[in-house]
């Protein structure tokens, strides 16, 4: 075996190895789609446990909850599809909807919005009920998504590990007033490990 074939194979060696030492390791601390669905969830049963709604009922004033792309304040690109994910995901669950319609909430979106969300395939399963309507919104759903970085080591000096906290921050707010009638905090932890050259 020459010089040259004992070089590519130990450098071949040295690549497997370290790609088995990481294996089941994450290479990414950048949000995902599993994140975006828990997220969504956890929205849910903060919104369902919330007075502001709780204290509602079948004969409450009316309230039309329209949604907004959530903004992306983070370090992170988030694509277009993610943002509007973050809270039609949150009024297209059945059960949600079941919640505002028993507490006099009615979904409120345009006809373009719905199809927009239809083309992302984001609520392909049909549009909350009675979300299209003549009448302007009078609440609607926000979402401003932040984040944090960390970057380390634990065994040597160049950098191989990478933490992401990133906080969603949800809010109902009256169009009217600007009152904020609900907030919620939902936080994803992230964390990956290799180096650039990886």
């Amino acid at each position: 075996m020459n010089q040259s074939m004992r070089v590519a194979t130990l450098f071949f060696l040295v690549v497997l190895a370290a790609g088995c030492a990481s294996a089941g390791k994450s290479r990414t601390s950048r949000l995902t789609a599993g994140d975006i669905l828990e997220t969504a969830a956890s929205v849910r049963q903060s919104l369902a446990n919330d007075p502001w709604l709780s204290g509602r009922g079948n004969e409450s004033p009316p309230i039309r909850l329209g949604i907004s792309e959530a903004v992306n304040k983070s370090n992170d690109r988030l694509a277009t599809s993610d943002r509007w994910a973050l809270t039609a995901l949150v009024v297209y669950d059945r059960s949600v909807q079941s919640l505002l319609e028993s507490r006099n909430v009615r979904v409120h979106l345009p006809e373009e919005t719905q199809a927009m969300l239809g083309r992302m395939g984001i609520g392909s399963d049909g549009a909350p009920a009675g979300a299209v309507g003549g009448d302007a919104p009078t609440h609607v759903l926000l979402a401003d998504v932040r984040s944090i970085s960390r970057q380390g080591s634990a065994a040597s000096s160049v950098s191989d590990e990478r933490y992401d906290l990133y906080v969603i921050d949800y809010r109902v707010a009256e169009l009217t007033s600007g009152r904020i009638e609900w907030s919620h905090a939902a936080q994803v932890a992230r964390r990956a490990f290799g180096t650039v050259a990886d």
